[in-house]
C-alpha cells in the first residue's frame, strides 16, 4: 500500500519537473589548461551558427556528450570547438563532425541512456589546452572514487545565477549524493547525482552534455564519471543535479568507438588495482592488495545467533556485521527476505563488531503504524542465552549496535570451588 501511494505521486509529478541542465550556478572562473578536455558543440546551417551544448574530449577522434543535445541532429550540421576558455571555446580550434551516435535506448521523457558520441572528420592536435579526459572504469568504481560524499567538479559556460551564459569557462565543486526529493523511479541506475543538501551550487540550463569529473585513486588524475543531463530547478535544496553515469556505459563506449576508448583497458585503470584480502585480522591477509575482493577468511571463535522477526515488508530489511577494521564479516542486502522470520548462525573470530540493520523505506520494523499491518518487528543477537544486541520497532533508516565476542575457555567459574578456573572467559557486550 505504501508503494502504490508513492508510485501514483511519482506518475503525477514526473513529467513536469525534468529539463536539460545547461549553466553553472555558484561556480568560479576556470582556466582551459586545468580542464583541457572541455569542448563546446555548435550548430551550423545556412551560414549561421550557435553554441548549444557542452561535451568532452575522450580521444583525438571522439567526443562524448548527452543524447538530448543531439537528438534529431545531423552530423553535417555539428561542429566541435575546443582549446579555449572563452564563451563556448570562442577562439579555439573547430572540428567537423563525421558521425553522430546516440544510444539506441535513449528516452527523452525520463532521460535514461542520455549519452551520445561524435566522431570527428579530422583528429584533434593535442597540446596544453586540448587533452582527452580519462573515463571512469570498474576498478576505480570499486575503489570508491565516485561514492556518495566524494567531491566532483563540473565545467561549463554558465552564469553564477543561472540566467545568462558566461563569457568565461566556469567550474563548480559539488559532492556526489544519493539523497534527493525526486519521485520514486526517477533516479535510475544509469544516473548519478551531485549537489549540496541546501543547494546553491549546481549545473543548470547552455551546458548540457558537459563533463563531471572526480579524482582517481591516485588523488591527482581526473576521471569523467558523469555527463550533465537533467534536474529540477537550479541549485534548489533537495534537488541535486542529475548526470549520466559513465561507469554504466563503459562497454557501450568501447563498442561504439570501435575499441578506441575502452576505460577498463586504459593503463591508469588496469595498473592501479591489486585484488586480495586487505583486512590484517584475516587469516589470508595480503599486504600487497589494494582492493578487497571479498576473499578474506576468518577464524571461528564464537557462533552467534541472529534472529529477525519482520514487519509486513521483510524485503525492505538488510543488515551487516563489521569488524573494527571496517571489514564486512557477514551481511544480507535489501530484497533477499520474504518470510516473516529469519534465524541465522554466524561464526565470528574474537573481537568487537558493529551490527547495523537497515530499512529501505525508512520506518524500521514499525509495521503497525500502517493500515493493513499490525506487526512491529524485532531482532536480537545472542550467544547461548546471553543477549548481545536487541531492538525493533520504528528505527528509521538504520540502527547500529556494538558488541564483542571472545574465545571462550570452558571451565569452573565458581571461585569457591577447588577446581575454579581463573582463565574462564565470559562473553560481554561492548561498553
Amino acid at each position: 500500500m505504501r508503494l502504490v501511494f508513492v508510485f501514483c505521486f511519482s506518475l503525477l509529478s514526473f513529467p513536469y519537473i525534468l529539463f536539460a541542465q545547461i549553466d553553472i550556478v555558484g561556480g568560479e572562473n576556470a582556466d582551459i589548461e586545468d580542464y583541457p578536455y572541455q569542448a563546446a558543440l555548435l550548430y551550423n546551417s545556412g551560414g549561421w551558427s550557435y553554441a548549444f551544448c557542452g561535451a568532452s574530449i575522450i580521444h583525438q577522434y571522439w567526443i562524448l556528450t548527452a543524447a538530448h543535445c543531439l537528438e534529431g541532429e545531423s552530423a553535417s550540421n555539428i561542429d566541435v570547438r575546443v582549446g579555449s576558455d572563452n564563451s563556448y571555446a570562442q577562439g579555439g580550434s573547430s572540428y567537423d563532425a563525421d558521425e553522430v551516435i546516440i544510444h539506441d535506448n535513449y528516452n527523452s521523457n525520463t532521460y535514461n541512456n542520455d549519452i551520445a558520441l561524435i566522431k570527428l572528420n579530422s583528429p584533434i592536435s593535442f597540446n596544453t589546452t586540448k587533452q582527452p579526459v580519462l573515463l571512469m572504469c570498474d576498478e576505480q568504481v570499486d575503489l570508491g572514487v565516485q561514492d556518495s560524499g566524494e567531491m566532483s567538479w563540473v565545467t561549463g559556460w554558465g552564469d553564477t545565477e543561472g540566467t545568462t551564459n558566461s563569457t568565461q569557462l566556469q567550474v563548480v565543486g559539488v559532492p556526489i549524493t544519493t539523497q534527493s526529493n525526486y519521485g520514486w523511479g526517477q533516479i535510475d541506475s544509469d544516473m548519478i547525482m551531485a549537489g549540496y543538501e541546501d543547494g546553491g551550487y549546481d549545473s543548470c540550463q547552455g551546458d548540457s552534455g558537459g563533463p563531471m569529473v572526480v579524482l582517481g585513486s591516485d588523488e591527482g588524475t581526473y576521471l569523467q564519471c558523469g555527463i550533465v543531463s537533467w534536474g529540477s530547478g537550479c541549485a534548489d535544496p533537495g534537488y541535486p543535479g542529475v548526470y549520466t553515469r559513465i561507469s554504466y556505459f563503459i562497454d557501450w563506449i568501447c563498442d561504439n568507438t570501435d575499441g578506441a576508448v575502452c576505460a577498463n583497458e586504459s593503463d591508469f585503470c588496469a595498473g592501479n588495482v591489486i585484488y586480495g584480502c586487505t583486512d590484517d585480522t584475516a587469516q589470508n591477509y595480503d599486504a600487497t592488495a589494494t582492493l578487497d575482493d571479498g576473499s578474506c577468511q576468518y577464524a571461528c571463535d564464537q557462533t552467534v545467533s541472529l534472529v529477525i522477526e519482520f514487519d509486513c515488508w521483510p524485503e525492505e530489511t538488510g543488515w551487516s556485521i563489521i569488524n573494527e577494521n571496517g571489514s564486512v564479516i557477514a551481511s544480507q542486502t535489501v530484497g533477499n527476505y520474504s518470510s516473516s522470520l529469519t534465524s541465522e548462525s554466524i561464526c565470528l573470530p574474537e573481537g568487537c563488531y558493529t551490527f547495523t540493520i537497515t530499512d529501505s523505506y525508512g520506518d524500521g520494523l514499525g509495521g503497525s503504524q500502517w493500515s493493513g499491518c499490525s506487526i512491529d518487528g524485532n531482532y536480537d543477537i545472542t550467544i547461548d542465552s546471553e543477549v548481545l544486541v536487541s531492538g525493533g520497532g520504528d528505527f528509521g533508516n538504520s540502527s547500529s549496535h556494538d558488541f564483542c565476542v571472545v574465545n571462550t575457555i570452558f571451565g569452573c567459574t565458581d571461585d569457591l570451588a577447588c577446581n575454579y578456573d581463573t582463565n574462564r572467559i565470559l562473553i560481554r557486550t561492548k561498553t
